[in-house]
């Protein structure tokens, strides 16, 4: 079943952006986490709402897919922990573990092309 979200959820990549300006690109092997438990933890918390499996784009008028965020060069290990860290209106209060947040991030990491 696919929601309608607002679109607020077009800012996300902005934000993603934002956070990543002056980083260089990391590749996932690079990071502190693990993309094996990442995808699972994706899979118990995200999946409800966003796509979460690679190679699937964003849909429309909804949240951006994991394979969207991760294709972003703009979006790094420091601006997805500034954005897990932050709330936001159209997203439930995540309450994760600075282990948790690695995880995720080394899994959406894990979604580019070639790494």
């Amino acid at each position: 079943m696919m929601r309608r979200f607002s679109d607020k959820w077009r800012a996300a990549p902005v934000v993603f952006a934002m956070a990543g300006l002056t980083l260089g690109s990391v590749q996932a092997a690079d990071l502190p986490g693990d993309p094996t438990l990442g995808q699972k933890l994706v899979e118990e918390i995200c999946a409800e709402c966003h796509i979460t499996d690679g190679g699937e784009p964003s849909p429309p008028n909804g949240p951006p897919a994991f394979q969207t965020i991760a294709d972003d060069r703009m979006v790094t290990e420091t601006s997805l922990r500034v954005f897990f860290q932050t709330p936001h209106v159209d997203m439930p209060n995540l309450m994760l573990s600075d282990a948790d947040i690695d995880h995720i991030s080394a899994y959406i990491l894990s979604l580019r092309d070639g790494e």
